[in-house]
């Protein structure tokens, strides 16, 4: 029985080390800013969730962004079937600028 305790007590431990270290990681990145889960936002990702079949946590990112500035960097392209979001893919973002530049 002890063995049980100090095993549930162990992984507690890492997870509350692990949750500090991305909790400290995600601080870390300028101009990031943290955005309350409000009620409106939750029932928006619900909606989202039952009309585009997003997943759980994608349907959240996609409401807080449609509350905010309406945009969304991702790789995910389950994300263009959302009216009013505009998705950026990371993998082609400046290049456009780039190739402006070029011409320039």
């Amino acid at each position: 029985m002890m063995q049980s305790i100090e095993r549930v007590r162990y992984q507690f431990h890492r997870y509350k080390t692990a949750r500090q270290d991305y909790m400290a990681a995600l601080a870390s990145i300028p101009n990031a800013e943290f955005e309350p889960l409000t009620p409106d936002v939750a029932l928006s990702a619900v909606y989202l969730r039952q009309t585009f079949h997003l997943g759980f946590f994608d349907s959240h990112y996609a409401a807080t962004a449609l509350k905010l500035d309406r945009t969304i960097i991702s790789f995910d392209r389950a994300y263009d079937d959302v009216k009013g979001l505009k998705r950026i893919d990371p993998t082609t973002e400046g290049k456009d600028a780039e190739s402006q530049d070029e011409v320039s």
